[in-house]
């Protein structure tokens, strides 16, 4: 085995795919009709939270007066399948100001696979098992201020003025899951909090709601080996997995990258299927796996360590 600290120029690009503006013509949202559920789509025009970041309209926890007490607010809507591409990170951003009680009535992102099991955006703890198996903050800025902060959990307490989020799902193909689970769709839910105290604070309004697919290692080149299904087995890696190949490769060339673009092993003139990926060896994250033959030609797969 040979370890390297060479690195490869590698940067992400993103691939928007659709968008929600709270306009005509938009993804459609769903509000949950419930007695304490306070968001409203339309023109914010309260003190701090006044309009709208693309106007006329944003969604908000009412446009017009303080948010009340006790209230559980959600809002969601469906990413389908065709704007997702397996072995990608699905990607969300969007733009919001927040005036709430600090701690105590905050908001929070929540999603899942089809009918599956929520998780909570930013909170790794939170078990996800038909959820992301990785979910990161990519991003929270103020357009203000232009400085950058500390990833939003749960928002909470005064904005600095108008905040730009970007976070990512990593939805590695589970090959041990206990069940099959089709890949059509990815939920999101919005949920605003307040307790029973009285704050006469404004709320949270969000506007242009962003989502599609994120590749992180575009630098990293393929000429396919064709034909060739390749993958790394299991996936996500928990103690020690496999290459699989079919039809069975020739002796090869493998190199293991990380998010940043580095690699960080190689090993030449090994058959697939004796690679081993430990978990031991690996920081969790999501990494990219090259094979090239003797020809130059090559195939990629990206596995996920935990």
């Amino acid at each position: 085995m040979v370890m390297t600290s060479a690195s490869i120029m590698v940067s992400g690009q993103y691939h928007p795919q659709d968008s929600i503006l709270f306009e005509a013509g938009t993804v459609p949202i769903y509000i949950y009709p419930e007695p304490t559920n306070i968001w409203q789509v339309g023109t914010p025009q309260k003190t701090y939270l006044n309009s709208a970041w693309s106007q006329p309209k944003g969604i908000i926890t009412e446009t017009l007066v303080p948010y009340p007490v006790n209230t559980y607010s959600v809002f969601s809507f469906v990413i389908d399948s065709k704007s997702l591409k397996q072995d990608y990170a699905t990607y969300i951003s969007f733009m919001h100001k927040f005036d709430t009680d600090s701690i105590v009535d905050y908001g929070a992102i929540e999603t899942r696979y089809n009918d599956g099991i929520w998780c909570q955006l930013g909170n790794e703890s939170w078990p996800c098992p038909d959820g992301p198996t990785l979910i990161t903050w990519d991003q929270d800025s103020s357009v203000t201020s232009h400085q950058k902060h500390n990833h939003l959990t749960k928002p909470s307490g005064k904005s600095d003025g108008w905040l730009f989020s970007r976070c990512h799902l990593y939805w590695v193909v589970q090959d041990n899951s206990p069940r099959s689970i089709n890949y059509d769709s990815v939920s999101i839910r919005f949920i605003f909090r307040s307790d029973g105290t009285e704050s006469g604070k404004d709320g949270w309004l969000i506007d242009n709601i962003v989502f599609g697919y994120e590749d992180y290692f575009t630098g990293v080149s393929e000429t396919p080996i064709n034909p060739l299904a390749l993958k790394v087995f299991p996936n996500p890696v928990t103690d020690q997995s496999i290459l699989r190949c079919n039809p069975p490769a020739q002796p090869v060339t493998i190199s293991v990258f990380d998010r940043a673009g580095r690699s960080i092993r190689k090993e030449a003139g090994v058959k697939p299927e004796n690679f081993k990926i430990d978990r031991q060896d690996f920081a969790p994250g999501l990494y990219l796996l090259k094979i090239e033959d003797r020809q130059g030609k090559s195939q990629t797969t990206r596995f996920l360590v935990q």
